[in-house]
């Protein structure tokens, strides 16, 4: 009996209860495994706690079912946040700034993602 219970939590806890989708915020971390599961990039610029479209792009889509099980199975997601009103820990801030350079097109749109818009980009896998 002690056997059968063990074993019926076991399986009980061992079904998914939904997809997870797993953000990275490290750049080179990403496309390591990217390129290991040879999947595409998302990478998500946010300002997650002052930006409502960033704030409403996860709500309507990120965070919903049918997103994250189309991520888990294509996808590799990277998020570089930029919030204002939560202290990141040190390092974070200037890392993604750092990230932000490696991956916009030009220190324009390197200001703009960091410091005022949204975005997605996507990386081929």
């Amino acid at each position: 009996m002690k056997h059968l219970l063990i074993l019926s939590l076991t399986l009980l806890f061992s079904i998914p209860f939904g997809a997870q989708a797993q953000w990275f915020t490290d750049y080179n971390a990403a496309l390591k495994k990217a390129q290991a599961e040879n999947k595409s990039v998302l990478i998500n610029f946010t300002g997650s706690d002052w930006c409502p479209p960033c704030m409403r792009l996860k709500a309507e889509v990120f965070d919903k079912y049918e997103f994250k099980k189309y991520a888990h199975d294509n996808l590799i997601l990277l998020e570089i946040d930029f919030p204002r009103r939560i202290d990141q820990p040190p390092g974070v801030r200037a890392a993604n700034q750092k990230q932000v350079s490696v991956v916009a097109p030009s220190p324009v749109h390197a200001r703009q993602f960091a410091r005022k818009r949204s975005a997605l980009i996507l990386l081929p896998g």
